[in-house]
């Protein structure tokens, strides 16, 4: 079994994975030979065959993998059959909260952004949520609600060379501004 863990951000958005998921090959086959399974309901997206709710780490309440001799009501996929059970409420008061912080305060600067002098480029990614779970009639109806949010800005520095006046007028004299070498040789 070879596995990318992820939960929710950990691959390439792309035209065959529109979730950016991270992707798993269990026997020898391809993300999409996996059947998903939440609560004992079909969890495939019908085209892709990915997961059609991503459920919170912190509402999961445990989880299966069956990669081979599985009864023929976990059919479907030639690859693994993933159970998942969510949390449910109880007789008491239950909840969590989170938040996973990232920002360029902890970051380092590039290579070539410390060479020109440039700063660190702006990011802010914050993932965060909670769950809840409790009776509404005592020993009888209970409820589990949960909620995860995602943002993420991410700015970019890139190091580009803009033509000056003189350049964009076809005359190439000039010296580099950054290494003060004369541009002799013009690429198009």
């Amino acid at each position: 079994t070879g596995s990318t863990p992820g939960g929710g951000q950990g691959a390439s958005i792309g035209v065959d994975n529109p979730q950016g998921l991270a992707s798993s090959s269990v026997n020898g086959t391809p993300s999409d030979g996996n059947n998903w399974q939440i609560d004992g309901v079909s969890n495939n997206e019908a085209f892709f065959s990915i997961l059609t709710v991503n459920p919170s780490i912190d509402a999961i309440q445990e989880f299966k993998v069956s990669t081979s001799n599985y009864s023929a009501e976990f059919g479907k996929a030639g690859g693994a059959n993933v159970q998942i059970s969510i949390k449910s409420g109880s007789n008491q008061f239950h909840g969590v909260g989170f938040e996973f912080l990232r920002n360029n305060v902890l970051d380092a600067n590039g290579f070539f952004d410390n060479k020109v002098g440039a700063t660190i480029p702006a990011f802010r990614q914050n993932q965060f949520g909670g769950n809840l779970g409790g009776p509404v009639l005592k020993n009888r109806t209970f409820f589990f609600a949960d909620y995860e949010g995602y943002r993420s800005s991410q700015g970019e520095s890139e190091t580009m060379t803009i033509p000056t006046s003189l350049q964009r007028q076809g005359v190439f004299t000039e010296t580099n501004p950054v290494s003060g070498a004369a541009q002799n040789l013009v690429y198009s």
